[in-house]
């Protein structure tokens, strides 16, 4: 028997291994800007999407949003439910926050069993202006002309060619042409170069294990990282119709290259021949960018390279009808071929809360850019985090105050403070485990507690899981930068938001399309339902349910009273236990009920057929619901689990004011929005072209229509397009 246990188990694993191997997720994150003013709303668009085919993911019900410090400290936490293939929605930024860059990491619990590299991820900029000192301070980001360096692979390699990208810009990040050289340690030049326009220059080196090396240019002198005692390295060759890789280093049988995705979807495995040249046929991927790792059976990586299969990025093509709009006027826009995207994206925002773009990437070949980026982390966690495919997965362990042992089989009942309830069961597994699954919106009071009721044996504590993932990056987050020009323009935004905060009161612009409403009773519609409020008003609960409850009645025990459902109609009616509940909780000491006061109560909700959860019969059920919804102050067991819960948040429709109504346009409120329009698109409402209209407001500036989607190769694809408002 022992065997048979042991040999399940190495099933169970490399089963587990498979499916996070073959069913992986990504996440698709856009956002209607960069740049935000503490205080401002952050608009946004959610995905959960296979890797390969791009189609909405199937394993995952729930997403999980965060905004982080450059501390990795959290700001900001939300789960959403895809109700449908996407989430739209938008939450407020703390006007404390001080100026600074922060960011959005999106991801599935699913994807929590990968590195957090591959959660979805998005930079934002905050401008506070209402704090001291709190300002960006651009034009001293560098104290002069600045050259950064990437070595092929991440580390420099003794006695073979190592390619080197050196990226020139000036004090305020702008690109130059720059001249310089690479020196070894005694001032001998091995490399001069000259960077072009775009910032960039690719020099090659052969550098020795015994020396250090040198990046000098004007009066600077920088040294390079040391030549690595480890001598393996992953170099591209140049080749039109394949992908060949050239391995520098002895290689065991045991290594091997492994191809995989930018989203660490696993592609392909090749051996490695004795000549250490791998070839890959370029017609076997798609037109993605990937990575090369040389990997052995334990895992560990020895090299590394990014490169991309002929990628190009897909340019969108945007048509408006004018180029110049005046104050309160109509903005029609065509995007064209539309209809293969997925998760489009579309914004129309203030130009000086973008970010700059610059097309100077562009000079660098695409396997060169794959060159920029850090080393990937993307193999599995030692431990298995399951899908949450019903919903909301509520895991944790429930250990003998006593003993410090796990309570293992006994079974436990989770329910929510709430005028709409919820039900479920688990029993706890060998290692004190349980697991329940919610799907409830907005924050809600949870309480665990077992289903026996003859607890006076279990003296125990429930430890309930994080909700969201506590590993970060090793990235660093940056400082920032912003230059006195740019802070200019937006001087303007910061007074837009203080204007439009005044009067935003008045004006009605989001429509809230979930909310905590969609919270369900799990017995769906009761039986009988009696309101308090229409009856005279009676001294005792007792009078209450003798008087105004039907089809129940109290019999005398030896506690006090027991509450008796009964059936009316049935022809053979059937007996069982009675479950009472006070808002929305399974209470089993009843007497409690006898001590609410009358004028507390809000209605009282009979259910007289045997209610079924699952493979649970409750009985019948009798449901008191307070006027507060605090279960009218009543005293628990003390070692009953209690805690808020915080649920979905809800979805938002982006709304702006329709100036074709002429008391609405010749209105005195005054509009200085930042942003002027903002959706996410379903996919299966694409047609070949993608039509919208919005409204601009009374500011005068420029502003800029950004679309995003991802193309039938997993890319991203994108459109700018600027126009004018004057009056």
């Amino acid at each position: 028997m022992r065997y048979i246990k042991w040999f399940a188990s190495i099933i169970y694993l490399l089963f587990c291994n498979i499916l996070i191997v073959k069913a992986q997720e990504k996440v698709a994150l856009t956002t209607d800007r960069d740049i935000y003013i503490a205080g401002e709303d952050v608009w946004f668009g959610l995905g959960a999407l296979e890797p390969c085919s791009n189609n909405n993911s199937q394993l995952s019900n729930v997403l999980y949003l965060e905004l982080l410090n450059k501390k990795h400290v959290p700001i900001v936490q939300l789960k959403y439910c895809i109700e449908d293939s996407f989430v739209q929605s938008k939450f407020q930024l703390p006007d404390s926050l001080s100026s600074g860059k922060y960011y959005i990491r999106v991801y599935t619990r699913w994807m929590r069993n990968r590195d957090v590299s591959l959660f979805a991820t998005k930079s934002l900029d905050v401008i506070n202006p209402f704090v001291k000192n709190s300002m960006p301070k651009g034009d001293h980001y560098h104290l002069g002309d600045t050259v950064f360096c990437y070595v092929e692979g991440g580390k420099i390699v003794p006695d073979i060619r190592n390619k080197v990208i050196l990226y020139a810009c000036d004090k305020k990040g702008n690109p130059i042409m720059l001249r310089g050289s690479i020196q070894d340690g005694r001032s001998n030049i091995l490399h001069e170069f000259v960077t072009e326009e775009s910032g960039y220059d690719v020099v090659n080196i052969i550098p020795n294990k015994l020396n250090k090396y040198i990046l000098s240019y004007g009066d600077e002198k920088v040294i390079l990282p040391p030549v690595s005692n480890n001598k393996y390295l992953l170099q591209l060759k140049d080749s039109y119709d394949d992908i060949v890789f050239k391995i520098n280093g002895f290689c065991d049988d045991n290594m091997r290259l492994d191809i995989l995705s930018t989203g660490g979807h696993y592609l392909r495995t090749y051996e490695i021949p004795n000549n250490g040249i791998v070839r890959l046929a370029r017609n076997e991927f798609q037109t993605i960018d990937m990575y090369a790792l040389l990997v052995d059976d334990s895992k560990k990586i020895y090299a590394f390279r990014g490169f991309s299969n002929l990628y190009k990025e897909n340019q969108l093509s945007i048509s408006m009808d004018k180029e110049k709009y005046g104050l309160r006027s109509k903005v029609n826009v065509s995007i064209r071929n539309v209809s293969a995207l997925k998760h489009l994206s579309v914004t129309a925002v203030k130009t000086c809360l973008l970010n700059k773009t610059f097309n100077n990437i562009n000079a660098l070949s695409a396997d060169d850019k794959m060159l920029l980026k850090d080393k990937p982390d993307l193999f599995l966690n030692d431990s298995i985090i399951l899908p949450e495919i019903e919903g909301e997965l509520l895991e944790g362990k429930i250990i003998d105050l006593d003993t410090g042992n796990a309570i293992t089989n006994e079974k436990f009942m989770l329910g929510f403070v709430s005028n709409k309830p919820a039900l479920e069961f688990s029993k706890t597994d060998s290692l004190g485990r349980f697991r329940f699954v919610s799907n409830r919106y907005g924050d809600e009071e949870m309480v665990i507690q077992p289903k026996s009721t003859d607890t006076t044996s279990l003296n125990y504590k429930v430890i309930l899981d994080d909700d969201f993932s506590t590993v970060y990056s090793n990235e660093q987050v940056g400082d920032l930068v912003m230059d006195s020009i740019q802070m200019q323009s937006l001087n303007e935004a910061i007074i837009n938001m203080q204007i439009n905060s005044i009067y935003g009161e008045y004006k009605t612009e989001l429509e809230i399309s979930d909310s905590i409403i969609k919270n369900n009773s799990f017995y769906n519609n009761p039986h009988y339902i009696v309101k308090i409020d229409k009856y005279i008003e009676l001294p005792t609960m007792e009078e209450v349910i003798r008087e105004l409850v039907p089809l129940t009645s109290l019999r005398k025990n030896q506690k006090g009273y027991e509450f008796k459902v009964f059936e009316d109609y049935s022809l053979y009616p059937k007996y069982a236990k009675t479950l009472v509940f006070v808002d929305g909780i399974p209470i089993k000491n009843t007497q409690n009920v006898f001590d609410i006061k009358p004028q507390d109560l809000e209605r009282i909700e009979v259910v007289n057929l045997q209610s079924f959860l699952k493979d649970e019969n409750l009985g019948y059920l009798l449901c008191f619901y307070t006027k507060d919804g605090n279960m009218a102050d009543m005293e628990f067991d003390n070692r009953i689990f209690r805690q808020v819960h915080k649920g979905y948040n809800s979805e938002y429709e982006f709304k702006s004011p329709d100036y074709s109504d002429p008391k609405l346009k010749e209105s005195r409120l005054a509009d200085f929005r930042n942003v002027l329009y903002f959706d996410t698109v379903d996919e299966s409402k694409n047609g070949e072209n993608y039509d919208f209209s919005f409204y601009t407001s009374d500011d005068q500036s420029e502003y800029t229509i950004v679309v995003k989607g991802i193309d039938e190769n997993g890319n991203w694809a994108t459109g700018r397009a600027n126009f004018e408002v004057t009056n």
